[in-house]
């Protein structure tokens, strides 16, 4: 793909490559931030975070957290767990819940119209 791209607008595939790479990265840091619930990729679609997987998550980690079982512990420690992470994932389901909440409130408006 990124040499036909090249090829098509006449420029080097190394041009191209860095504009793709970049493109990505940028997407990957604002899905691993989870500050906004949907994200639009354009020609992609939108991805959406899910509150049911958010809060599976968070209840996981708080067990692993609050774990006092010496191989709990070591689990957590194995896929880096921490409270920060948590905190992370506490505010995107909030996030997810008053976007969510927001859509609902303003399509049951529409249909009393």
């Amino acid at each position: 793909m990124i040499s036909k791209t090249a090829l098509d607008l006449n420029l080097s595939e190394d041009l191209v490559r860095d504009v793709v790479d970049f493109y990505y990265s940028i997407v990957i840091k604002k899905i691993e931030a989870l500050e906004t619930p949907t994200l639009y990729l354009h020609g992609l679609g939108t991805i959406r975070l899910s509150r049911k997987k958010l809060q599976k998550e968070i209840d996981g980690l708080n067990f692993f957290l609050n774990s006092t079982s010496p191989e709990d512990f070591k689990r957590v420690i194995k896929y880096n767990f921490s409270k920060v992470v948590l905190a992370k994932k506490i505010r995107a389901l909030e996030i997810c819940n008053e976007y969510y909440k927001d859509m609902y409130e303003k399509r049951y408006k529409d249909l009393e119209k």
